[in-house]
């Protein structure tokens, strides 16, 4: 017994050792376990979230979808409602921010609540309009192509109806009453056309080009025939068709756009002359054809690249011009000699293609001619 109480004795701080060892390996573990447990706790709040998002997304996709299955526009609302929330989301955050705070600023918050409101508005009307204005382009292209023109308020341009055939003397819209009454009439004929050209409509200006077009290719021995001109939308994307040395040489297919030059050339319009092209060829096997656009700005790479590709050729940044001679004096067929300003109402039919017809640069000079100004405008009104 008292050896037993001895051993006891001896091994007692072995087994505190031992005792703290295993306490120690414990907490440890306890430790290891505990901070895996975080992890998976933060995990599973992560996936939780990620759930949670997702399950939102899925709703608004659903919502969406329901959206665009009922219409088109409603789909459109709602889209531009959710990018407009999105948008808005960091005004949200501060206006919180002040409201919650530790020492909150109401006034601040509400203020933030405010413009937040109005700016969420904003965003969507702006998505709905681009939207809208992006599908009319679709459907009506032609949109596109006066965009610039019809939006900018600084270029001058002078609204004038070519299409009213009243009767009263287009070269009023120019000039005061006084002005009319007190100039020689060739005076103010002359004061007209300077004004004409020099506040020149958009709906005109692609017209002067192909004028300023056809006259250059004339003065290189082309027969010009102004398709363009003459048969406005029937003209199949021919706005001139020039025949070399009167159709002994090459035919060219010209299609003029004079756009702003910050606009661009897509590859579309390059197709849509090789098409006509085509069309021409097949009709005309006896003749050389070739396709040239002719441009005031320019072509996008892959344009080229395609003009290339369908032998187009193409003339970039073309510059638009107002000093070529366009009166045209022109011979009735009774003899009578008469020239013609760009507004007056037969400008657009009338050709200049007898002997003794010219385009003249000034009014004195057709005039000097022996020529007189269309009388086809006087009337009652006048």
């Amino acid at each position: 017994m008292k050896e037993f109480a001895v051993f006891v004795v001896a091994f007692f701080p072995v087994l505190i050792i031992l005792l703290f060892w295993v306490l120690l390996n414990l907490s440890a573990e306890h430790q290891r376990n505990q901070g895996t447990l975080n992890q998976i706790t933060e995990e599973k709040e992560k996936l939780e979230k990620e759930r949670k998002e997702k399950a939102s997304t899925l709703a608004d996709l659903i919502k969406l979808q329901t959206s665009f299955e009922k219409n088109f526009l409603d789909g459109r609302k709602w889209l531009a409602d959710l990018i407009a929330e999105h948008e808005v989301a960091k005004d949200q955050a501060l206006e919180e921010c002040l409201r919650y705070k530790s020492r909150p600023a109401i006034t601040a918050a509400n203020e933030v609540s405010r413009i937040k409101k109005e700016k969420k508005a904003l965003i969507k009307e702006n998505i709905l309009l681009k939207s809208e204005l992006e599908t009319i382009k679709e459907y009506f292209p032609v949109v596109e192509e006066y965009e610039q023109e019809i939006l900018e308020e600084t270029n001058g341009f002078l609204p004038l109806d070519l299409t009213d055939d009243s009767g009263v003397d287009r070269v009023r819209r120019f000039m005061s009453p006084e002005e009319y009454k007190k100039l020689p009439t060739s005076e103010r004929n002359q004061l007209a056309l300077d004004r004409f050209l020099k506040h020149t409509s958009q709906s005109y200006v692609g017209k002067l080009f192909e004028l300023q077009l056809g006259w250059e290719y004339e003065q290189a021995n082309y027969l010009v025939e102004y398709t363009g001109i003459q048969d406005k939308k029937k003209d199949k994307g021919r706005d001139l068709i020039c025949k070399e040395f009167a159709g002994m040489g090459d035919t060219l297919i010209v299609q003029a756009k004079c756009w702003a030059a910050k606009k661009t050339i897509f590859e579309k319009h390059i197709f849509q002359l090789f098409g006509t092209v085509f069309e021409y060829k097949r009709k005309h096997p006896g003749e050389v054809v070739r396709g040239v656009f002719v441009t005031t700005t320019k072509l996008d790479d892959f344009a080229r690249e395609c003009a290339k590709e369908l032998g187009i050729d193409v003339e970039e940044n073309y510059k638009l011009r107002k000093d070529f001679p366009m009166i045209k004096c022109n011979i009735s067929s009774s003899g009578e000699k008469i020239y013609h300003l760009p507004f007056d109402q037969q400008y657009d039919k009338v050709k200049i293609d007898k002997q003794g017809e010219f385009l003249a640069l000034t009014v004195k000079e057709a005039e000097a001619a022996g020529f007189r100004r269309a009388m086809r405008w006087h009337g009652k009104n006048n």
